[in-house]
């Protein structure tokens, strides 16, 4: 049953065990002719087999139930058969409530975690932005390229050229910030795997610096902990999901440039970088059709694994009309009424325009409502060759075939 999968871990078996030992070493000493204390007034391992399976879960229920079985078993002169099997039908029920209590835990939790990345990602792309208007590029001087440009550049060679978009990101750090020698790694199981380096730079994983970075998941600067016995001046982690999964580990540059503002600077740069090759990766998994944007694609991918992990719900809504001039008013209008997180893509094909919306964490009712808001503002116009259809994200295959695109 699934419920034996909702646990904590072993942990939870182990400590089932001792607690249940203990129960009835208890019950020994208190009622030496009834150890598991069956035949007490008050209904003592009753409450003692809710508290072990709301707490621990099916499972350790069962083997807390198991052991004073056990003891039944061997100890009393008859085997109370209706008493054992009503405790474990109590113990089912309990762990009913264990499996669905943490269900709805794990689902909120996780949709936490997805706005607190998603907020997190658009704070590294304005910080990202104000950078690159603060600062221009200093390698390109006949043509001049903010440093954002510049990593989107480094990132559209990412799919084709991996190792040279990471050393291409190094000489940008190079050329903007003075970095001499710096090395960029991937974390795999307590082993760094460098992907570039520039200059004379080795990725030691005991370093203390490295050892502060992952700890805190935080930059960690020698000028904060100057005894520490390190081969790098700065360490600079890479998150994924709130993990540590790259390093950036700087070994020198120039005494001027080593300052809070430069390596905050660069920090948020390489999350930044971080976040852009992660969504470069999820895109290439995703194989969703080139029609949709980038964006769309992108946290179209996200949410479906979300909704496959987790049951958490987001839906797709789908506009499709013949009429280009209504089709035009559509997009207007739903390009101004729709929330940040959600993410609009359109395309048009033998003569018929759609036009696609996704709605994270959101269930029917909601998206009903944003029709009948759209129809609404748009209720001057012949709405006869209008229609639309909402799609959950499972029916990923429905939804390309509503908008007449094969699941490639």
């Amino acid at each position: 049953m699934k419920f034996f999968n909702r646990q904590r871990g072993k942990s939870g078996y182990f400590e089932s065990i001792v607690l249940t030992l203990l129960y009835l070493a208890a019950g020994y000493y208190f009622s030496p002719a009834d150890p598991c204390l069956v035949h007490m007034d008050i209904p003592v391992i009753t409450i003692f087999l809710a508290l072990v399976t709301l707490y621990h879960g099916l499972g350790a229920g069962v083997v807390s139930l198991l052991l004073i079985g056990a003891v039944m078993k061997h100890y009393y002169l008859q085997f109370d058969i209706a008493l054992f099997l009503s405790q474990f039908v109590l113990v089912l029920i309990y762990g009913e409530f264990h499996y669905y209590w943490h269900r709805i835990i794990d689902e909120k939790r996780y949709k936490l975690d997805y706005l607190d990345n998603k907020f997190d990602e658009m704070v590294k792309a304005f910080y990202a932005l104000k950078i690159s208007h603060d600062q221009l590029e200093k390698m390109y001087v006949v043509k001049p390229m903010s440093l954002r440009s510049a990593l989107e550049m480094i990132l559209g060679k990412y799919k084709e050229k991996t190792d040279q978009a990471y050393a291409e990101f190094l000489l940008l750090l190079q050329k903007s910030y003075s970095v001499q020698t710096a090395l960029l790694a991937r974390l795999e199981d307590e082993t760094l795997k460098p992907l570039a380096v520039e200059g004379d730079l080795n990725a030691d994983y005991d370093d203390p610096l490295v050892q502060k970075a992952l700890e805190k998941k935080n930059p960690a600067f020698i000028a904060d902990d100057p005894h520490a016995n390190s081969s790098y001046m700065a360490v600079i982690p890479g998150l994924q999901a709130d993990q540590v999964k790259w390093l950036l580990m700087i070994g020198k540059m120039p005494f001027l440039s080593y300052n809070k503002d430069t390596l905050i600077t660069i920090a948020i740069l390489m999350q930044y970088f971080c976040y852009q090759m992660q969504k470069k990766l999820i895109l290439g998994d995703a194989k969703l059709p080139a029609v949709f944007n980038e964006e769309f694609s992108y946290e179209l991918q996200r949410l479906s694994l979300l909704e496959k992990e987790f049951h958490v719900n987001s839906m797709l809504l789908v506009f499709k009309t013949k009429d280009p001039l209504l089709y035009h008013l559509l997009d207007q209008k739903v390009r101004h009424s729709i929330r940040l997180l959600e993410i609009p893509t359109g395309y048009s094909r033998h003569g018929l325009h759609y036009m696609a919306i996704l709605f994270p964490l959101v269930d029917d009712a909601a998206v009903e409502g944003f029709v009948a808001r759209i129809k609404e503002s748009i209720a001057e116009e012949n709405l006869e060759s209008l229609t639309y259809a909402t799609f959950r994200l499972n029916q990923r295959k429905l939804f390309l075939r509503y908008m007449g695109i094969e699941d490639e």
